[in-house]
């Protein structure tokens, strides 16, 4: 599609600007995908969707707006110079951003794609401290802009949401709560190795994928949503039966389900030792058991009765991807990931 050839030469032009600038620790380019996957959540695309790669380049890069405007257009430069502060210090910039979209009404979806990437990539850290300060100002001055909007309206509602959970032990308490309770869990899936809790969230890799890789928006990984140490694994472990194992160089892989939690679908990797040593297990409140198992020296491979493909990097099971036989069947658990999204 057009589109879809606008933005890939606007997520490169984006990459050749940021150059090795980083987020969080992470390439730029992260962040700009996440703000298009946020956008695409609630339906925006075109112009917006290009702006999204580009939404950082005149206030971060030596890019000018005559640059931008000769490459893209002047409806995407306005989207960017919207969304752009100017000024000495944030609280300027933050009051050149609300006057400028006051000019622009469409950049309030911008920029509110932007601030949910940013506020739910930083739980637990100063920066997430800061844009809940921020809140009542951002709110009073954006909030009236495409006030009747139904995406706009859910799109503050996740944005509040994503601020509520005011730390990561809180919201991983609840979780811990609801799997004692025989509850299926509110995250997508649940890693834990160690005492450590991490949560999921099911993301399309068609604005993820490698530099280089052409579109695949059959491919879905998941990211983290938030990460806890309060508890030993031990906590965890109610998850028989065991439907399958796999053993390779000292290591088990296990699959199965919980039918005490509604029969939703586990993967562990253990130590093959008489204990069962446990090294991680993941559980998936969305995905039905899994029935097969394959392990070698990198990879934890896991098929779901859905026949879905579960690939987990044995050392890091957080960034596992997943690809469905039946693209269908991928289809509709990602439209329950944005059903709860849009929920909060």
């Amino acid at each position: 599609m057009i589109d879809d050839d606008i933005e890939e030469t606007a997520r490169c032009f984006a990459r050749a600007a940021h150059g090795d600038q980083k987020y969080g620790g992470a390439p730029y380019s992260v962040h700009l995908a996440t703000v298009r996957d946020v956008l695409d959540d609630f339906g925006f695309a075109g112009d917006l969707g290009v702006a999204a790669w580009l939404h950082d380049v005149l206030e971060d890069t030596a890019v000018t707006r005559v640059e931008l405007e000769t490459a893209f257009g002047a409806g995407v430069t306005e989207l960017v110079w919207a969304v752009t502060g100017i000024g000495g210090t944030r609280e300027e910039r933050n009051r050149d951003i609300y006057g400028k979209i006051a000019g622009c009404p469409s950049a309030v979806i911008l920029k509110l794609a932007d601030r949910i990437a940013n506020v739910e990539a930083s739980a637990g850290t100063r920066w997430f401290a800061m844009y809940a300060a921020e809140q009542q100002a951002f709110r009073a001055h954006l909030g009236p802009i495409l006030a009747g909007e139904t995406a706009v309206g859910q799109m503050w509602t996740r944005l509040e949401g994503a601020l509520a959970m005011n730390s990561r032990d809180a919201t991983a308490r609840q979780v811990l709560e609801r799997w004692r309770a025989r509850e299926a869990p509110d995250g997508d899936s649940i890693v834990f190795a160690d005492g450590t809790l991490v949560t999921m969230a099911l993301v399309r890799s068609r604005f993820h994928q490698p530099k280089g890789e052409p579109p695949n928006p059959d491919k879905w990984y998941w990211q983290e949503d938030f990460r806890a140490t309060a508890w030993s694994a031990a906590e965890w472990i109610d998850v028989d039966p065991t439907f399958d194992t796999a053993v390779h160089d000292g290591s088990r892989a296990m699959v199965g389900e919980s039918a005490s939690h509604g029969s939703i679908g586990w993967v562990a990797l253990t130590d093959d030792d008489e204990q069962n040593t446990l090294r991680w297990i993941a559980v998936s409140g969305t995905s039905n058991p899994f029935h097969h198992v394959t392990l070698d020296a990198e990879f934890v491979v896991a098929t779901s009765t859905l026949e879905l493909t579960w690939t987990f990097p044995r050392n890091s099971p957080q960034d596992v991807t997943i690809a469905p036989a039946d693209p269908a069947v991928l289809e509709v658990m990602r439209r329950r990931y944005v059903d709860k999204m849009r929920a909060r």
